[in-house]
């Protein structure tokens, strides 16, 4: 007999067939969402029920995550629309787009030539940018001094944003205006580690899982974390634009 029960979840970390496991529990920012994205949830699946159950993932506009759930319907277009059989295919397509290269959101190269100065970092943030919203999306950062930390953003104006404090990549700012930092020394850990965690790492601009010995220092000593979440607040934090909030 089949169990016609469709569990909703925003994060489970069980097992199940037709899943990646990936424990990814940081709560979306509002970016605007990609075409699938966009669609009603396709709660198709290749399995649903018989012989066993499956988890695949759809990208709920109203809270902004990818969620959790399990096909009691099958069909053939499973894998089409907002329907994702992995949850970082779902964050990567739905949510990281706006931050990441790809999707029509476009990462500015490295200003060149331009010598950082630390005097950057004590000046008002510089929230201009080379795209603006049109044709397209960037992101930049700037150096939150009440905060001390490097912060993305999407420029909503176009202007001079080679100067000041305003920088192509977040690595750019935490090496001139937060260069004693512990995000800036990813901690690999270990493959026979006992305990999960997260380490930021500066080059990719992304919080990795590894494992770690009990005895290991966790931030804010080190570039250690016990979830993803912490990891993005601390090392990674992104400011949302104005005019997306309620969108």
């Amino acid at each position: 007999m089949k169990f016609l029960v469709i569990i909703l979840l925003s994060c489970w970390s069980g097992s199940a067939s037709g899943g990646d496991g990936a424990m990814m529990t940081r709560s979306a920012p509002n970016w605007p969402p990609l075409k699938d994205c966009k669609l009603a949830p396709n709660l198709e699946g290749e399995h649903c029920g018989y012989p066993f159950l499956q988890r695949r993932y759809y990208f709920n506009q109203t809270e902004k995550k990818c969620v959790l759930f399990i096909p009691t319907k099958c069909g053939d277009k499973y894998n089409q629309g907002n329907n994702f059989g992995k949850r970082k295919g779902c964050i990567r397509k739905c949510i990281r787009a706006a931050l990441e290269v790809g999707g029509g959101f476009f990462s500015t190269p490295t200003n060149s030539p331009r010598n950082f100065s630390s005097e950057d970092c004590t000046k008002e943030e510089n929230l201009f940018g080379r795209h603006c919203g049109s044709p397209f999306h960037e992101r930049r950062h700037f150096y939150n001094r009440t905060a001390e930390k490097c912060v993305t953003f999407i420029p909503e104006k176009c202007g001079n944003y080679n100067v000041g404090n305003n920088f192509a990549k977040r690595k750019d700012c935490m090496e001139t205006c937060m260069k004693t930092s512990p995000c800036l020394k990813t901690r690999w850990g270990k493959t026979n580690g006992t305990f999960k965690g997260y380490s930021y790492y500066a080059d990719k601009d992304i919080c990795v899982r590894t494992k770690y010995k009990s005895k290991a220092k966790f931030w804010p000593k080190e570039n250690r974390f016990e979830t993803q979440n912490e990891c993005y607040d601390e090392c990674a934090p992104a400011l949302l634009p104005a005019s997306w909030k309620g969108k």
